[in-house]
């Protein structure tokens, strides 16, 4: 019985391990996000110079969702061999004690309960990724038609 509660109480812990890891690396992935977006607008134009950052956010947005994807399948998991142990050395079940805990609930946590945060995360870092695609392509446009511009002129 003992070595199943050191199990469980480790299991608990890798959670907590990897949910300090998701949210340090959203953060650190949020200030890199932001520092490409300052250094776009430090010259207050958007020209082919800021292409590069474009790229650089088109990479840290897929970068993050790959992270946040990564992270949420190590937290489940590990929070599913918890919960599994847990039910081995008590007779009530986890789930049933978290449906108890969710009827008690409001009807508005019970309708934000659904959503879940990886999700958000995830949708974060694919609209910098986005954002950074749109961008890399609008400014390919917009220098394309000022060349073809530039030649029409001659």
């Amino acid at each position: 019985m003992e070595n199943l509660q050191t199990i469980y109480q480790q299991y608990c812990e890798q959670v907590r391990h990897h949910q300090d890891e998701r949210r340090t690396i959203a953060n650190t992935l949020i200030v890199i996000v932001s520092g490409l977006i300052a250094l776009t607008a430090i010259d207050q134009k958007i020209d082919t110079n800021d292409l590069p950052t474009f790229i650089a956010l088109i990479i840290v947005g897929l970068f993050g969702a790959l992270c946040m994807i990564k992270c949420h399948g190590l937290i489940r998991f590990y929070k599913n061999v918890a919960s599994e142990v847990a039910n081995e050395f008590t007779d009530i079940k986890t789930e049933d004690i978290e449906i108890r805990i969710k009827a008690n609930q409001p009807n508005f946590w019970k309708c934000i309960g659904k959503m879940r945060l990886w999700y958000l995360w995830l949708a974060l870092f694919l609209l910098v990724s986005i954002f950074g695609t749109a961008m890399s392509i609008w400014l390919s446009f917009f220098t394309n038609i000022q060349t073809l511009s530039a030649f029409a002129l001659c």
